[in-house]
C-alpha cells in the first residue's frame, strides 16, 4: 500500500504503507497488487517485475474492500516532473485508476519495452514536448502488446511521432476511449504504428493534429495522418468517431502499407473540418482501407486521396461515391461543429 501519511515500515496496512509509489514497487515481487491512496505522487517509476497498480483508494479500504475503490472521488496522480518518462515498462503489468501526466522524453508518459501492459480507466495528460520528445508524447511501445480500455489519452505532443500513442513492432487494442488534442510534428496525432497490428473499437478521436511549420513561415512539411498513421501494419477500425482532427495528408487517417497489409474501418463516423490544408480525409499508398456502414462528411476536399481505388459499402459519403449500398444523404447530426 502507498499513501502519503504512512510510516513507510513495510507496506502492508496503510497505517505502515510506503510514502513512495517507486518504495512499494521496489518491494514487490511476481504477482503483486499495489494499492495507492488518491493523491499527487511526483516520480519516475521503473517496474522491476510483472506486478498490478491500482489507483482510486480513499486509504481505508480492508484487503477485502478493493472494489470499493473509485478513482474519479479519488484521483491518483503520478507526476514526471518533467525529468523523464513517467513509468518505464520493462515487465508485464497491469495499471488501474492512475493519471499519468508531465513526462518528457521517448514515451514521456509510459514507455513499454518487450512487455504486456494493460492500461484500464487512466488518464494520459500532458505528458511530452516538441524538444525532448521524438515519439510517444504519451505512450510508446516496443515489441510489446498493449491493451487499453475506458482510458483518456490528451493533450500528449511528440515532435516526429504519436503524439498520443507510438508503437513499433507491437500490438494495439484500443477499446471504449477518448484520444484528443494530441499533436505530433509528422506522423500520426492520435497514433502512430509501424510494422504494428491495430484493432481500435468505440473510440472518440477528437482534434488531433500532426503538421509542423518549418523554415519559417509559409513553409510546411509533408505531415500524415491527424487522428492515426500506419506504416507496413494491418488494422481494423470499428464503431469510432472521428472529428475535427488535421494533417497534410490524411487528416484522419494515412495508411502506407504494401500488398500484404490491410485496414478495415466498419461502422464510423467522420466528421472533417481540417484546420490546415489537406488533401483528404483519408490516403494511403498501394493498398487503401476497406470502409463499411460508415457515414463521411464534412469536407471541403475530397474524402478520399485515390477515390477510384476505395472499396466503399452501405455508407453515407458527402457528395456521393459509387458502391453498393451507398447514400448520399443529410446525416442529421444534432451539432458537429461540437461534436455531437
Amino acid at each position: 500500500m502507498v499513501s502519503k501519511t504512512g510510516d513507510g515500515t513495510n507496506g502492508l496496512t496503510w497505517p505502515t504503507a510506503f510514502q513512495e509509489i517507486g518504495a512499494a514497487i521496489t518491494a514487490s515481487s511476481t504477482g503483486d497488487e499495489i494499492w495507492v491512496k488518491g493523491g499527487r505522487y511526483v516520480e519516475n517509476l521503473t517496474t522491476t517485475s510483472p506486478i498490478t497498480l491500482l489507483g482510486g483508494f480513499e486509504g481505508t479500504e480492508e484487503i477485502d474492500e478493493r472494489d470499493l475503490r473509485d478513482p474519479d472521488e479519488n484521483p491518483t496522480i503520478i507526476d514526471g516532473n518533467k525529468l523523464g518518462s513517467v513509468l518505464v515498462v520493462n515487465h508485464d503489468l497491469q495499471v488501474d485508476g492512475l493519471t499519468i501526466t508531465k513526462g518528457i522524453g521517448t514515451g514521456a508518459g509510459i514507455k513499454v519495452v518487450n512487455s504486456r501492459l494493460e492500461l484500464t480507466h487512466a488518464h494520459l495528460l500532458s505528458n511530452g514536448n516538441k524538444e525532448d520528445t521524438f515519439r510517444g508524447g504519451g505512450i510508446y511501445a516496443g515489441r510489446s502488446m498493449l491493451i487499453i480500455r475506458d482510458c483518456i489519452v490528451e493533450e500528449n505532443v511528440a515532435s516526429n511521432s504519436g503524439g498520443g500513442i507510438f508503437i513499433l513492432d507491437s500490438s494495439l487494442h484500443l477499446k471504449d476511449s477518448i484520444i484528443r488534442n494530441n499533436r505530433s510534428g509528422f506522423f500520426g496525432g492520435g497514433i502512430s504504428g509501424g510494422n504494428a497490428n491495430i484493432s481500435v473499437e468505440n473510440v472518440l478521436f477528437h482534434h488531433n493534429t500532426a503538421n509542423r511549420f518549418v523554415g519559417g513561415p509559409g513553409q510546411i512539411a509533408d505531415s500524415c495522418g491527424g487522428a492515426i498513421y500506419c506504416d507496413l501494419s494491418n488494422g481494423s477500425c470499428n464503431n469510432s468517431i472521428f472529428s475535427d482532427n488535421s494533417s497534410r495528408r490524411g487528416s484522419d487517417i494515412y495508411v502506407n502499407n504494401l500488398e500484404q497489409n490491410s485496414w478495415t474501418v466498419s461502422h464510423c463516423t467522420i466528421y472533417t473540418v481540417s484546420r490546415i490544408e489537406s488533401t483528404s480525409s483519408f490516403s494511403w499508398n498501394e493498398n487503401p482501407p476497406t470502409l463499411t456502414n460508415c457515414i463521411a462528411v464534412g469536407r471541403e476536399g475530397d474524402i478520399f486521396r485515390q477515390a477510384d481505388t476505395v472499396n466503399v459499402r452501405y455508407s453515407l459519403i458527402e457528395g456521393g461515391y459509387p458502391g453498393e449500398g451507398n447514400i448520399d444523404a443529410n446525416p442529421m447530426f444534432v451539432d458537429p461543429d461540437h461534436g455531437d
